[in-house]
């Protein structure tokens, strides 16, 4: 029997709830047997009818109102985070209006909400913690304590140098935890003892036990790249949430060379050598190429690129031009 459920109320999720809460909302009619609902130990959302007939008997005798109720859907493909990067492929349920993606990590749950233009990270805490970037937080639910360690001066270098806090609050308890909505990217990377490096500004939130660093870009290579002199190291084991303007797409180097005009490698393994330089041989004819310089990502390991900003992120920033332009005219 499971201590906290997870159940879809028309279009919204709920949970966790413990049964006692569940049994009332079948009482009240909000929950039928065609309701989807999960629960730690369930391989994906169910109809309570299938997963937990028993709460049917124990709730209200009369019968529910009749819901529309949500079926079950695949991971959807645009979410930025493409599923061989984790352990597992991620339990999804699809409304009109929502698209929840989850993936579980001992007692905490990493979810994408999806619901217009807009995608939000939750975390879902079970008895367990999380690490957030500093003002991520959009609203958090149930009893969940915040702890902020004091930064040394190293922290707040770091901090100025990759554009992200030099503490970052860790989150404990039970309930759940919202960050800011964004018109861009969620994206959700499992690490595996091993090492990546995000682009700046890009790091959300992880698993307690993901180690937060820095990475050195040669001083060259940092000044030209547009990706700065120093950027964010993530290594340990656990998942991580981290951010983009469009949708990733994941180039597996093996002993191979890409060649990016522009800072939109957004993540990359540590393995992986970083460096700028001219698009051809010659530093005249990478001139007339239009090129110029262009950052090389050499060796084995993976790349996670975003080409192409979101329509609506794209949509954004078009209007805020319009806006600056338009303010700058009247002074």
């Amino acid at each position: 029997m499971a201590d906290q459920y997870y159940v879809m109320v028309g279009s919204e999720q709920v949970g966790p709830v413990d049964r006692a809460g569940l049994e009332g909302r079948i009482a009240s009619g909000d929950v039928n047997g065609d309701s989807l609902l999960w629960h730690a130990g369930l391989d994906g959302w169910k109809p309570v009818k299938e997963a937990e007939p028993g709460l049917l008997a124990s709730g209200s005798g009369a019968a529910p109102a009749a819901q529309p109720a949500a079926q079950p859907a695949a991971a959807d493909a645009s979410s930025g985070a493409d599923s061989r990067v984790f352990s597992g492929e991620p339990s999804a349920i699809s409304t009109d209006r929502t698209e929840v993606s989850r993936w579980e990590s001992h007692g905490t749950a990493f979810e994408i909400i999806r619901r217009d233009y807009h995608q939000m990270p939750r975390v879902v805490l079970n008895s367990s913690a999380c690490q957030v970037e500093a003002g991520a937080m959009h609203y958090v639910r149930g009893h969940v304590e915040i702890e902020v360690g004091s930064a040394s001066l190293g922290g707040f270098m770091k901090g100025a140098l990759t554009k992200e806090a030099a503490t970052r609050p860790v989150y404990k308890g039970t309930g759940e935890v919202y960050l800011e909505p964004t018109l861009g990217e969620i994206n959700l990377l499992e690490l595996n003892n091993d090492e990546w490096v995000l682009d700046r500004g890009a790091f959300l939130a992880s698993d307690v036990g993901v180690e937060l660093g820095v990475f050195a870009n040669k001083a060259w290579s940092g000044l030209l790249s547009g990706e700065g002199m120093f950027q964010t190291k993530v290594s340990g084991t656990g998942k991580v949430f981290y951010h983009s303007d469009g949708v990733c797409e994941r180039i597996e180097l093996r002993n191979d060379r890409l060649m990016v005009d522009g800072s939109f490698a957004v993540a990359r393994s540590a393995s992986l050598s970083f460096s700028v330089q001219k698009a051809t041989k010659g530093l005249i004819s990478s001139l007339r190429s239009g090129e110029g310089l262009v950052n090389i990502i050499e060796g084995t390991g993976t790349v996670f690129i975003s080409p192409i900003p979101n329509r609506s992120h794209r949509l954004d920033r078009r209007l805020l031009s319009i806006h600056r332009m338009l303010t700058t005219t009247k002074r």
